[in-house]
């Protein structure tokens, strides 16, 4: 499946911007918060990196919500083309419908939150969490600066120039989460179309190990690949691996 096809590359790009405008946000909030907060409170790391939750997370999460969803759903028209299975009316709502639940779920899993009622709540359970990895990448670069002695002027430098608010980083998350979408997308048309009765992990050029490790691998389409690759792939941040449909006349 091509990633880059312009009905993925195109949402792609909007998220990344949405991601840089948000990194922004979270880059100001954090620098205004050093003289809010005593160098000498044990505590002094964390009420800094409180700032990063500051703001209203219902905007980003609405932002990546319509782009994921535009994504996710023509993920499963291209897999189902990809087949040569003609949709018909109930299939195609069956896919759009999809489409929305996971792009919700997952633009608030981004930010650590789940939706309950209607209303964004904390998710212990939330894999890939920006919030988090942007505070886990501030943490060290914070500690080291405060027991240097640097003033407030240096860590915001530093802090400005932190790999979590960069823009390579926006561009990460974005060709990852898009990457997501769009095979959550091709795995739900290949269950949904009844002719696909495994998935075949295929390495991308140049992979880590633990993607080669899995090239070639086989499960049903509802099982999980071995490991921590789950459904599928990415499996880790910029990967490029695919998955393949396995046709029931295949398996015979």
């Amino acid at each position: 499946m091509d990633r880059d096809r312009k009905a993925v590359s195109v949402p792609r790009k909007k998220l990344e911007q949405v991601l840089k405008v948000q990194f922004g946000k979270w880059e100001k909030a954090v620098i205004a918060r050093l003289s809010q907060v005593r160098k000498d409170d044990k505590d002094t790391i964390d009420r800094i990196l409180e700032a990063i939750d500051a703001g209203d997370l219902a905007l980003l999460v609405d932002d990546a919500q319509e782009l994921l969803e535009e994504i996710t759903a023509n993920g499963g028209a291209a897999a189902l083309a990809q087949i040569g299975f003609t949709a018909d009316e109930s299939i195609t709502d069956q896919l759009n419908e999809y489409a929305l639940d996971y792009a919700k779920d997952r633009s608030a899993e981004m930010v650590g939150k789940r939706w309950v009622e209607g209303e964004l709540v904390d998710n212990p359970n939330a894999q890939w969490v920006i919030t988090e990895s942007t505070r886990d990448m501030l943490r060290a670069d914070i500690a080291a600066a405060i027991e240097s002695g640097a003033s407030n002027e240096r860590l915001a430098g530093e802090i400005s120039e932190n790999y979590a608010f960069s823009d390579q980083r926006a561009e990460t998350v974005a060709r990852t989460e898009s990457a997501k979408a769009d095979v959550a997308g091709n795995l739900n048309a290949y269950r949904e179309s009844g002719q696909v009765e495994a998935k075949r992990w295929l390495a991308a050029p140049d992979c880590c190990d633990e993607c080669q490790d899995l090239d070639g691998e086989t499960v049903d389409i509802d099982e999980d690949f071995p490991g921590d690759a789950g459904d599928g792939p990415p499996l880790h941040p910029n990967c490029r691996c695919d998955v393949l449909p396995v046709l029931s006349d295949e398996q015979s």
